[in-house]
């Protein structure tokens, strides 16, 4: 998980090719919307993407504990 200090750091950006279902999350044990996509990690400075470090495929993202 990319983690961002007063802005700067990493962070996830864009969702492609996005599918969404219902389903129980494996985290938190509860039913809600889970979210599979694309996305790419940048370094950011003030928030701001400047470099692209690496594409990802996010799976079952939890609606619920994220």
């Amino acid at each position: 998980m990319p983690i961002t200090v007063n802005g700067v750091g990493a962070m996830y950006y864009g969702k492609r090719n996005l599918s969404q279902h219902r389903g129980i999350c494996n985290q938190c044990s509860k039913e809600g919307v889970l979210s599979t996509y694309d996305t790419t990690s940048y370094f950011t400075v003030v928030f701001v993407p400047l470099i692209p470090l690496g594409k990802k495929h996010i799976v079952d993202h939890c609606s619920n504990c994220r």
